[in-house]
């Protein structure tokens, strides 16, 4: 869907485009214009959004459409439109373009118009070919299809080596359990057992190492507990540190 088209200006001395009434080259310039057109000239659109954009009534595009077909330049069938010279004018030799317009036509669903573009650009169709509804003109030469050719491999050679792969993995299993057996037979050195340490003496108020742990303020701790009475230990810790903190703060010093 491509969002601008380009006219080569010798589309007004066309013979076949000259004879057309002005709104019969309105609606052929449309078909090649309009934002559904693709690079491959197949591509989707109902009659009646023609019919909307154009101003051109559906009755009107019908016989246009007829009229287009009978001449070979635009083909309509099912809500598909197939705009025969827009692949060609709009092809640049880019692989890319070839891409896409292939990928475009993986998208167009299995009907009779893709036979016939199919056909018309000698491109082997891939799904189910009706010979018997397609016009003889349209069918496609089946015959000069290629067919696809496989090689053909011996089921025993497989089978051999599915074997011969299995016994290879079999054997390794093997070797790594044994590795480990042996592994764990063999008699690790018996960790030494440390003598536990012993624990250091629990501090008490009464020793005086126990006022180390208030450093320069050692003094201070030792006055303060001496002068309410109570050791900051057990449950009496958090009220005396509480009153201990107060006098460190307010600077007061032993």
């Amino acid at each position: 869907m491509a969002e601008f088209r380009q006219i080569y200006t010798r589309i007004w001395k066309d013979n076949w485009f000259s004879s057309l009434e002005n709104e019969e080259k309105l609606f052929f310039i449309y078909l090649f214009s309009n934002e559904m057109a693709e690079v491959g000239g197949i591509y989707e659109l109902q009659i009646k959004y023609m019919a909307l954009e154009t101003g051109i009534p559906e009755e009107k595009i019908s016989i246009y459409l007829e009229k287009f077909e009978k001449d070979k330049k635009v083909f309509y069938r099912d809500g598909w439109v197939w705009v025969k010279n827009l692949r060609r004018y709009s092809e640049t030799g880019s692989e890319k373009i070839k891409t896409r317009i292939f990928n475009l036509l993986d998208g167009v669903p299995d009907c009779e118009l893709k036979k016939m573009y199919c056909d018309y650009y000698k491109i082997p169709y891939q799904y189910h070919i009706d010979t018997v509804s397609t016009p003889e003109k349209y069918r496609i030469n089946t015959v000069s299809i290629p067919t696809l050719q496989y090689n053909t491999i011996n089921t025993d050679t497989l089978i051999k080596r599915d074997i011969n792969i299995n016994n290879i993995k079999l054997k390794e299993n093997n070797l790594k359990e044994n590795n480990l057996k042996d592994n764990a037979s063999e008699k690790k050195p018996e960790a030494k057992m440390e003598k536990p340490k012993e624990p250091k003496p629990k501090l008490e108020p009464s020793d005086p190492k126990y006022w180390n742990n208030f450093g320069k303020h050692k003094e201070l701790a030792m006055i303060f507990s001496k002068a309410i009475n109570v050791v900051p230990i057990g449950s009496d810790f958090s009220k005396w540190n509480k009153g201990f903190n107060d006098l460190v703060e307010a600077g007061i010093t032993a």
